[in-house]
């Protein structure tokens, strides 16, 4: 879903920081040097409670071409949602493991999990805001072409849209039934609202089971398709800290 730079540069500087920090102090010093050259800031989030207004889970893949390449970087996340929690298992490339994210909405705390075949421990930390440098204030809208093609996936009807804005084009098959707003739902758990592939579909009211990205300055397509899609129920156990060592980490340096 969250697919942005941000995100992806997140999750490896969380998992080296951690790994590498004997102390807080070590952990809040790499975690600074780290961001600082990528231009990226954080602040806390401290924005209202949106409840999501979905309860459902969903398999998303995504694969990142660049430079005309043929085979690309490539993404696979179980997410599971409901109105004040999400459950993000992602895993990257040829990464053996995967990771799970926990993101309590309410209380505006995620839990980074983690395990070494025999300990398991959740990294507690506040959730904070993510702004890369030169990102605009507000995000651009995008025009878009609602079509008369419709195709069948996961058992819902979807329909063909086209849009863009000034960085790139999307093309994306839309099952207008579900109702969730992934662009809110990233929002919230990362504060980047520079998310171009999904800002012009929040407008639209329905969720994409296939999209096509494509930026207008760089050679880089994104190719994202959703798997097992399931609506109104969801597993209570994937929002459990049960088993885990929960260790509450310093607040991420702005």
């Amino acid at each position: 879903m969250n697919t942005s730079p941000i995100m992806r540069n997140l999750i490896a500087l969380l998992l080296f920081a951690f790994s590498s920090a004997s102390s807080a102090q070590d952990y809040e010093q790499l975690m600074r040097a780290h961001m600082q050259p990528q231009g990226i800031t954080m602040e806390p989030n401290n924005d209202p409670y949106e409840p999501l207004d979905f309860t459902g889970s969903f398999r998303m893949e995504i694969e990142i071409f660049k430079n005309g390449a043929t085979k690309g970087e490539q993404l696979s996340a179980r997410y599971a949602l409901k109105d004040d929690k999400m459950s993000v298992e992602m895993k990257m490339g040829e990464q053996p493991e995967p990771m799970r994210m926990l993101y309590d909405l309410r209380g505006k705390w995620n839990y980074v999990m983690v395990s070494d075949g025999e300990k398991r421990t959740a990294m507690k930390m506040r959730m904070m805001k993510m702004t890369k440098a030169g990102a605009t204030a507000e995000p651009e809208k995008s025009t878009f072409e609602r079509t008369d093609a419709m195709k069948t996936i996961e058992g819902h009807g979807c329909r063909k849209y086209l849009g863009s804005n000034s960085k790139g084009n999307w093309e994306a098959w839309v099952a207008e039934d579900v109702k969730l707003d992934v662009a809110k739902a990233m929002r919230q758990i990362s504060g980047d609202k520079d998310l171009d592939q999904w800002q012009g579909l929040k407008d639209i009211g329905g969720m994409a089971l296939e999209m096509v990205w494509t930026k207008k300055e760089a050679s880089e397509k994104m190719n994202i398709t959703v798997h097992d899609l399931q609506m109104g129920s969801v597993d209570e156990a994937l929002f459990s800290l049960d088993g885990y060592s929960v260790m509450e980490m310093p607040s991420m340096p702005r």
